[in-house]
């Protein structure tokens, strides 16, 4: 099975966009899309690219791939003495209603990613939780400095 991602502009896809699937039943049977989500994007639900499954001499399958970025509150951080405000934002994959509803039933759907950024005067990251890989563990990472009040 052949894939192609089609990107819609929203966000820059980093990877391949184009491929093969190998047949059988493996994990190989997977395409993963990293997003660069750009520093001034917008919260709410964007279509961050469209995936074209198909064989040649087939019909295509066409399925979107729906980012949602939502603000999830403020939290205080001290850098020094100094109280900051981040904000904490969830990033939420959204593969469409066919593949949700597949991926829910095997155990595959991707988690939520939390990203925590302070906009004083330029935006700085503060901490992030999540996945690095679609099957991996989710991580925290977080600077040393500024420090959660306790």
């Amino acid at each position: 099975m052949e894939f192609e991602v089609l990107p819609s502009g929203v966000a820059p896809i980093l990877g391949a966009l184009r491929g093969a699937l190998p047949p059988g039943r493996t994990d190989a049977r997977k395409v993963v899309l990293t997003v660069s989500v750009p520093a001034n994007a917008l919260a709410g639900r964007h279509t961050i690219a469209t995936v074209r499954f198909g064989v040649a001499g087939a019909l295509r399958i066409q399925v979107p791939i729906e980012l949602e970025v939502t603000q999830a509150g403020e939290h205080k951080v001290l850098v020094g003495e100094l109280a900051k405000s981040a904000t904490h934002y969830v990033f939420s994959p959204r593969p469409g209603a066919w593949l949700t509803f597949l991926a829910t039933l095997l155990g595959r759907m991707p988690p939520d990613s939390h990203a925590w950024i302070v906009s004083d005067e330029l935006p700085a990251f503060v901490r992030f939780e999540g996945p690095l890989h679609p099957a991996g563990a989710a991580w925290r990472i977080e600077l040393t400095s500024p420090r959660w009040p306790d």
